[in-house]
Order: C-alpha cells, then sequence, then structure tokens
C-alpha cells in the first residue's frame, strides 16, 4: 500500500473531533480512542502527513479555535507531537475536581432518558470527578448542593473557599466552612439592609421634592 493509499484508508477510519465537556469528549479521550491510527497504522506516514491528517479531522470550529491560539505559527508546520499537546491543553476539562463533583450529584435522569444510559451517564461522570471522597468532603459536597437556588453567590464563595484550601493541602471540615458561610450571608444581609436604607432614604426624598414642587406649582395658580 502506497502512502496516497494508506493515507485515505485512515482518512475513512478516523472520526472527527469535536468538543463536547457534557459528554466528556475531551481531545484527550478522542486522541486516546484513535493513537493507534497514527502512531501504529499510519507510521510509515511522513510526520506532515500525520499533522495534515490529524488536522483535517478537527471539527470547523476546533480548526478555527486552535488556529487563532497558535498564530501566527502554522499548524500545517507544527510538530505531531507538539500539535497534539496545544489540542490537549485547549481542548480539555479546566473544571475544578469540587466542581466536577457538584455537577455529578446534581445530575438528574430526564423524563425521555433511558434508565440504564442514565446509569452510564452517572458512571462517566462520578468517574470524571473523582468521586472517593473523604466524610467530610461528602458532607461539605451535600452542604454546597443542598442550598437554596437563590443562594448562588454564597455557594460560589463557598466553592471557591474549599478549592483553595484544598490546592494548598489544608483539610477542609464542614464545620470550618459553615462558619465562613454563616459570616458570608451576615455581612450580605448587612449589605443588603444598608442598600435598602439608602433606597429608602432616596425614594423619601423623591416623594418630598415633589410635594414640593406641587404645592409651588399651586401657589402660583392662586
Amino acid at each position: 500500500m502506497n502512502e496516497t493509499e494508506l493515507y485515505s484508508k485512515l482518512v475513512g477510519m478516523i472520526g472527527e473531533f469535536s468538543f463536547d465537556l457534557t459528554s466528556g469528549m475531551t481531545f484527550e479521550s478522542w486522541l486516546g480512542r484513535h493513537r493507534s491510527y497514527f502512531e501504529e497504522e499510519g507510521k510509515t506516514l511522513p510526520e506532515s502527513s500525520r499533522v495534515r491528517l490529524l488536522l483535517s479531522k478537527l471539527g470547523p470550529e476546533e480548526y478555527a479555535q486552535i488556529e487563532r491560539k497558535m498564530l501566527p505559527t502554522k499548524l500545517s508546520e507544527m510538530k505531531f507531537d507538539e500539535l497534539c499537546n496545544e489540542l490537549v491543553k485547549e481542548f480539555s476539562d479546566h473544571r475544578s475536581k469540587l466542581l466536577k463533583r457538584f455537577e455529578a450529584l446534581n445530575v438528574k435522569c430526564s423524563a425521555l432518558q433511558d434508565i440504564v444510559e442514565f446509569g452510564n451517564v452517572v458512571n462517566a461522570q462520578c468517574e470524571r470527578a473523582e468521586m472517593a471522597l473523604s466524610i467530610e468532603e461528602l458532607k461539605i459536597l451535600i452542604f454546597i448542593s443542598g442550598m437554596p437556588s437563590d443562594a448562588t453567590s454564597v455557594r460560589q464563595v463557598a466553592m471557591k473557599s474549599v478549592e483553595n484550601k484544598s490546592e494548598k493541602g489544608h483539610a477542609v471540615t464542614l464545620k470550618e466552612e459553615n462558619i465562613s458561610e454563616e459570616t458570608i450571608v451576615s455581612e450580605s444581609s448587612v449589605t443588603s439592609s444598608s442598600v435598602n436604607s439608602v433606597d429608602k432614604i432616596k425614594e423619601d426624598q423623591g416623594k418630598d421634592a415633589g410635594h414640593i414642587q406641587w404645592e409651588q406649582a399651586k401657589d402660583e395658580r392662586c
């Protein structure tokens, strides 16, 4: 089989890459599925041909995105491994571990979704989120997930706090986070109360000014 025939054969065997974080389709997972086509079946191809083959399998949006990132470097002039490394970085799951766990805990089965398929989705999301949790981590995750829908800002602060402590290697407990969130909610209430007071003063001032103008107009008519 000559080079042209091999290239054409591989084009037909390799599926297109389309980045989809919801289904876990990152470039790394796509490459893991198709790597042998480039490194085994296509090992006799020149590196430039393997690069061309890889680029031909990027979706339109993915190609445009990586092209913008790499300018002024031309994609076709990059080394195969270098291009793969850039694609892995660009089309990966950048969510924090805590956010992945939070989303996994809140996954729901839709009315039209097959129960068995939903089980597969849960399995995949939990594996990606590394759900091997300690008791305290599980408590905190349930605590954050259970916050009311109108407490978005508090939830975001809580998640950021846990992430920062985890990155520094600090053990986090629910008791500590509970105290932290109590302070945040308290400060938020004070701020909200202050804003409402200012708004009330402005409203009263507006009413007084309107009343004075009305009285002046009444005197002029008389």
